[in-house]
């Protein structure tokens, strides 16, 4: 028989080509977006002061009249305590030894390990600034004793499939307590079928009531008390309602964003919609949209729109190179753009002046600049890397949320 390929494998070289080719995406736009400062940070709490009232002795008078009764400017505290996201790595001297060079691994064992765990974690806290600060990732629709656990209607095509991963380790906590892995602790995430809008879960089978919670495992925690792990994100900060920083936006209303979430079916995002919005910032309060932020079926949506009227979408560049559509109104043009962690339906209107990270120090490693250190009794070294602060706004009502609004 002639030499054909199977024959000759034994003798044939293989040829690896440089470098590896990135497969996951680590993409963190929103958190590019945002300045950082470790400023008004006391302790292990950030505190701001916001005048949150003017001075009522104001008025006109006839001649002889009476003079207003004296008042006064209304400050309070806010008080934002800062949380920790960490990441650790492992690996044995022998995987180091044996990835010693070019001839034998595309990358040194400690580089390619330190640099994936600060993208891992830049991911993480990209998905946690744009969530719903209490963990929450997905809901389960009602499951009997499975391991492929079925998701609400809600998560098809939703970026909370996306933000559940293979490898992934994820608790099951009831639907009315955060945190509470009631369900399932610390399950490995095998399998994830975006069009079945399921996840496979290693060990045993499991029950889950419609509404239980989704968690990355150890995260979950209820919103501003002091179970909440995860930092604050935009579904909370961006509101009309509910305790943000200590600040109750009932009984100090400029402590409210502007919200346009009308329900029902989904609505075509016009640019007179976000606007609107814009506008109403403006009139409401001390700021300025600058930035949308929406999922990338809204922004196709906007665009289509603005075609159909024959307008060729004006583009504007953001930090880290980002393009976005432009957004114009009476007040300011602002950008538009698509992040992939928005809930599908929703766009968030935000002026960056007055939302930022507040940190306690940036992403660094435990033992830096050593980074590494060796594991108690073992031929192996570790490192730990970690990020303390918050997502914080001195001013809620700078910013909008619009939802009910159709994806293309």
């Amino acid at each position: 028989m002639p030499l054909n390929l199977t024959e000759a494998s034994g003798i044939l070289k293989e040829f690896y080509l440089p470098k590896i080719r990135e497969q996951i995406n680590n993409k963190t736009m929103l958190l590019n977006q945002l300045g950082r400062n470790s400023d008004d940070v006391e302790g292990a709490e950030a505190v701001l002061s916001l005048h949150v009232r003017r001075n009522a002795g104001v008025g006109n008078i006839s001649d002889g009249g009476t003079l207003r009764t004296p008042g006064n400017q209304r400050h309070v505290k806010q008080r934002v305590p800062l949380r920790t996201i960490t990441g650790r790595i492992r690996f044995t001297v022998q995987t180091m030894k044996a990835m010693k060079s070019n001839r034998s691994s595309w990358e040194r064992t400690a580089t390619n390990e330190t640099k994936g765990m600060t993208k891992d974690i830049r991911r993480d806290l990209n998905r946690q600034l744009a969530g719903t600060s209490e963990g929450t990732i997905a809901t389960t629709a009602a499951n009997a004793a499975v391991n492929i656990i079925v998701l609400t209607a809600a998560t098809t095509g939703d970026v909370k499939m996306r933000q559940l991963e293979e490898g992934m380790f994820v608790d099951i906590s009831s639907a009315a307590t955060p945190g509470d892995a009631a369900k399932a602790a610390n399950r490995e995430i095998t399998a994830v079928n975006l069009a079945a809008r399921t996840i496979t879960l290693a060990g045993a089978a499991i029950t889950t009531a419609a509404g239980d919670r989704v968690e990355r495992q150890g995260n979950g925690g209820a919103v501003g008390g002091t179970t909440q792990k995860e930092w604050t994100g935009l579904q909370t900060i961006v509101s009309d309602t509910g305790v943000l920083f200590g600040l109750d936006p009932a009984t100090t209303s400029v402590w409210k964003s502007y919200v346009d979430n009308p329900g029902g079916a989904g609505r075509t995002v016009t640019e007179n919609l976000l606007e609107k919005a814009q506008d109403e910032v403006d009139i409401r309060g001390d700021g300025t949209i600058g930035l949308w932020l929406t999922s990338h079926g809204v922004s196709r949506n906007y665009s289509t729109q603005l075609t159909s009227l024959k307008r060729f979408p004006a583009t504007l560049t953001l930090k880290g190179g980002f393009k976005a559509l432009s957004v114009s109104s009476g007040v300011g043009e602002a950008a538009l753009i698509a992040e992939r962690d928005i809930p599908n339906g929703t766009a968030y209107g935000i002026d960056t002046d007055h939302l930022e990270v507040k940190e306690w120090c940036p992403l660094e490693w435990l033992e830096d600049p050593e980074v590494l250190r060796q594991t108690p009794d073992k031929l192996e070294y570790e490192g730990t890397a970690y990020w303390i602060g918050d997502l914080v706004t001195d001013a809620r009502n700078a910013h909008a949320f619009v939802g009910t609004l159709a994806e293309s």
